[in-house]
């Protein structure tokens, strides 16, 4: 999408735009704090993707 917003799936179709986005990874160094390290990934991705939505 751009140098820094990466997407595993973008298309379009006529008028209709997906974008896909992984969300689930949680790396090894972050395995006792999944739920905080999943939430900050989330809230993070909706700040930086939400403006292509």
């Amino acid at each position: 999408m751009t140098d820094i917003l990466v997407c595993d799936i973008f298309a379009k179709k006529g008028g209709n735009t997906l974008i896909e986005i992984e969300t689930g990874f949680t790396p090894p160094e972050h395995a006792m704090d999944t739920i905080d390290y999943f939430s900050a990934r989330i809230m993070s991705k909706i700040a930086r993707y939400s403006q292509h939505c």
